[in-house]
């Protein structure tokens, strides 16, 4: 049982993702490091490609971690890699030494990350997830701009030299990240209580056999109750002494799908290839999240293309009230979410409505960039449709963990995330390079137009295709022992 206040769960969880940007703001201080140690450009762009990966494709080993240790020991254990990696690698001058301590350093920060989403999922009452999941999500839109601040700082009050600045830099963060992630850790939710498990041994087929039977019948009554009185003993508020007080609490869930659907195995979340709606929820969050690398990654490109000259500030202003809208696209995300669930209406269709408005974003972008007149009208006009596609950024970080929990369950939460974040770990990589390719032979636009009929596509898929029904990891798992039974039977046949 969950032995502090869920709201406190939350909020240590925006702080634990607050601070696990640190791979984004690498990007600031890379050309020191440059400068300082003769690295070529070569090996700085793939340094800073693995930390992002580093970042989002440990969230699948993470995710796997999440479920079966607890949020928890997993977030404890990454912000002590990030720590202790970040640290040592200001100690390093090898191109191994880097490449090794940076990629520590953000497989840490990747396992905090999705273990702050997946401690917020499991303690947030149903009509409250959304909020929840996006408070966290939101947090991290925010972090590049808070690293930026905190550095400034840091950078003033330790009077360092331009050379060794990037040290002192990486030392300051390393400290901090593991202070404030192992701290905070500790206030995530533990390991949650295993329920049923579907196994695939022939005991459990055999009792699939006999499911129409009266027996049958009344163990799957009494398991029924069992599982309703375990929902309210873990969620009642009130009679519970080991559990303080939440808003973010509800007595009554047990006709919540995401609280009921029982832990799963690798083996089985297998099935999901073969299902549709994660195959669409993969290309949409694919879509997201290079939209906003497009901005966040291409920005000198960007401008440059628009107009000549200096364009620092311009791609300053850009990118920070990207982060604003991004921060913003999380918190509204969250909050419309749980409302359209209220009114029985999917994620998905939101979801669908911000893919299109996305869509005309980059209509517009097209018309302007193509016709612009280098007046203050346009430039303004530019700016801020550069900017509104944090929306997108924003949404696909913080309605797709929502979503995953509500499809496939609490319980199954980081393995199922997990693999959508192989889509984001690609979209991080690719997106910078694809963009430069294209614009080094064409322009800007095609990329522009690419993306256009990509959220046009995403819009279709998830509001008419999407099914949250059909699913489920209800039924998945139920599938699944009826493959292990055709299997059992043809075995024992031969």
């Amino acid at each position: 049982m969950y032995k502090i206040n869920p709201l406190f769960v939350v909020i240590s969880g925006a702080i634990i993702s607050l601070h696990c940007g640190a791979p984004n703001i690498f990007a600031t201080f890379s050309s020191d490091i440059q400068a300082d140690l003769k690295f070529s450009d070569t090996f700085i762009s793939i340094l800073t490609s693995f930390g992002m990966i580093g970042l989002y494709f440990t969230i699948f080993p993470a995710g796997w971690a999440n479920d079966r240790v607890g949020p928890r020991i997993s977030s404890t254990i990454g912000g002590i890699c990030c720590g202790v990696g970040y640290f040592l690698m200001s100690y390093q001058s090898s191109h191994a030494g880097i490449f090794i301590m940076y990629l520590i350093a953000s497989f840490g920060i990747g396992t905090s990350f999705i273990c702050s989403l997946g401690s917020s999922g499991l303690v947030s009452r149903p009509d409250l997830i959304g909020v929840s999941i996006s408070c966290v999500g939101a947090a991290l839109s925010l972090s590049i701009a808070y690293y930026v601040q905190v550095l400034k700082v840091f950078t003033k009050a330790v009077e360092c030299k331009s050379t060794d600045c990037w040290r002192w830099k990486l030392r300051f963060i390393g400290i901090l990240t593991f202070v404030v992630l192992t701290f905070f850790s500790l206030f995530l939710a533990p390991k949650p209580k295993p329920k049923s498990k579907i196994k695939s041994t022939n005991k459990n087929i055999e009792s699939e056999k006999v499911e129409t039977g009266e027996e049958s019948k009344e163990e799957e009554k009494e398991e029924e109750e069992e599982s309703s009185q375990e929902n309210v003993e873990v969620l009642n508020t009130e009679n519970d002494s080991d559990l303080e007080k939440g808003p973010l609490l509800k007595v009554n869930q047990k006709n919540d799908i995401q609280f009921n659907i029982p832990q799963i195995t690798f083996k089985q979340s297998l099935l999901l290839l073969k299902t549709r709606s994660f195959w669409i929820l993969f290309f949409a969050y694919f879509v997201g999240v290079a939209s906003g690398i497009f901005v966040l990654g291409s920005s000198n490109i960007i401008w440059s293309e628009y107009r000549s000259g200096d364009n620092e500030s311009d791609i300053s202003n850009s990118i920070t009230i990207f982060s604003i809208f991004n921060c913003l696209a999380g918190v509204l995300g969250g909050v419309i979410g749980d409302y359209f669930k209220k009114k029985k209406i999917n994620r998905n269709k939101y979801y669908s409505i911000i893919c299109f408005i996305i869509m005309i974003d980059f209509i517009i972008l097209c018309i302007v960039h193509e016709h612009h007149h280098h007046t203050h009208t346009y430039d303004y006009v530019y700016l801020f449709f550069t900017s509104f596609l944090g929306l997108s950024f924003g949404t696909s970080l913080t309605i797709t963990p929502t979503i995953v929990s509500e499809l496939y369950g609490t319980k199954n939460f980081g393995i199922i995330f997990g693999y959508l974040q192989i889509s984001s770990s690609v979209a991080a990589v690719i997106t910078p390079i694809i963009d430069t390719k294209i614009h080094d032979r064409y322009s800007l636009l095609p990329i522009m137009i690419f993306f256009a009929i990509a959220q046009l596509l995403c819009s279709v898929l998830l509001f008419f295709f999407m099914d949250y029904s059909a699913d489920t990891m209800d039924k998945i798992t139920k599938s699944y022992v009826k493959i292990e039974q055709q299997k059992n039977e043809s075995s024992g046949t031969d």
